[in-house]
């Protein structure tokens, strides 16, 4: 707020003019700056309310946004976790499989042992 035009509304003593009342021209000035303070700090709110808006649409798409991240944090989570059983399974059977083979290679080694 603009403290000058505060103090003088405040403080604003109008003449008297000669037929009683006051003047009407001092009054007309009072008011015409009255009305341009007015209309300025009208403006300030108008704007200011047009900025808390557009924050407030920026602050829910963050808020979007953010469940977005959420939600697909938990499905790589999911599918990291999944990756993990699979590889770990993967290997056991690797393992089960390379022991199938050295048996099945020393059962053949056997049976051409017997042939001959």
């Amino acid at each position: 707020m603009n403290n000058k035009i505060v103090k003088e509304i405040l403080e604003k003593k109008f003449k008297k003019s000669i037929f009683s009342g006051y003047d009407p021209f001092d009054v007309d000035h009072f008011f015409d700056q009255v009305i341009i303070y007015i209309n300025d700090m009208l403006e300030i709110k108008n704007s200011l309310e047009n900025e808390i808006e557009s924050w407030k649409k920026k602050y829910c798409e963050l808020l979007e946004q953010k469940d977005n991240l959420v939600n697909q944090n938990k499905i790589l989570k999911n599918e990291i976790n999944e990756y993990q059983k699979e590889g770990y399974g993967q290997k056991h059977l690797n393992r089960r499989m390379d022991k199938l083979e050295e048996k099945y290679k020393t059962i053949l080694l056997q049976q051409k042992n017997k042939n001959k």
